[in-house]
């Protein structure tokens, strides 16, 4: 349980940061992607995935509390 306490703080700016990163992924990319018509027209035909690329940073999230038996 002391532990919990003592990582919390790291933990919780960690996730933090995570958040803004894929925001601030989230803004530019689609600033890159929307701002060529063809890139747009490119990516719905071959790759549709590629407009949710931010989310690949989501698996960097860590659990804010571990539960010990």
């Amino acid at each position: 349980m002391i532990v919990n306490i003592l990582l919390f703080p790291f933990r919780l700016l960690w996730n933090l940061i995570v958040t803004g990163l894929i925001i601030t992924g989230f803004v530019f990319w689609f600033g890159f992607i929307f701002g060529s018509v063809l890139g747009v027209i490119l990516i719905l035909i071959f790759a549709p995935d590629l407009f949710l690329l931010p989310l690949l940073l989501v698996p960097m999230y860590t659990k804010i509390w571990d539960e010990y038996a």
